[in-house]
């Protein structure tokens, strides 16, 4: 734990994304949590995947928020807890892609939510991390537009 409170909750509360239970990244505040993690490789593109959803207990309608960083990079993500609950949680796959810098680094996860007594925040299930596909370039759409133009232009000529 870095700062703040964070709750292990079991499934018997609300519904895990997979296994027995989840956390909740506020518990009597707003927390953050980190792990160091090794065994990257230098310059290797990396997908952090993970299950997000928000504490029900506040009602429907809230934007439950928390912020990742590994390696220098850092994103937010947002989850609307609109239509869930304690047995339908919602929760939704988001990833992550990040470059190693180093063998070893810094996996962190980070409440943004402050909600009424910081005591229901963002929800984290089923982390994990695999080796991303090298990004394949796409051509600039101006690029796209003007081949597809040329070609329409071929075409009517050939029935002129």
């Amino acid at each position: 734990m870095d700062s703040g409170t964070v709750d292990l909750v079991p499934s018997a509360v609300w519904e895990a994304s997979d296994g027995s239970q989840s956390l909740d990244l506020n518990g009597d505040q707003k927390g953050a949590i980190s792990q160091a993690l090794s065994g990257f490789s230098v310059g290797q593109r990396y997908a952090l995947l993970f299950d997000l959803a928000g504490n029900p207990d506040g009602g429907s309608g809230e934007i439950k928020s928390l912020q990742v960083s590994v390696g220098g990079r850092s994103d937010t993500f947002d989850f609307d807890t609109t239509g869930t609950s304690s047995s339908s949680m919602g929760w939704v796959t988001e990833s992550f892609f990040f470059t190693a810098g180093a063998e070893s680094m810094t996996l962190a996860f980070e409440s943004l939510t402050d909600s009424p007594e910081d005591t229901r925040g963002p929800a984290l299930d089923n982390l994990r991390i695999s080796e991303a596909p090298a990004v394949i370039p796409l051509p600039a759409p101006g690029l796209l537009l003007i081949g597809a133009l040329g070609g329409l232009a071929a075409l009517r000529r050939r029935r002129a």
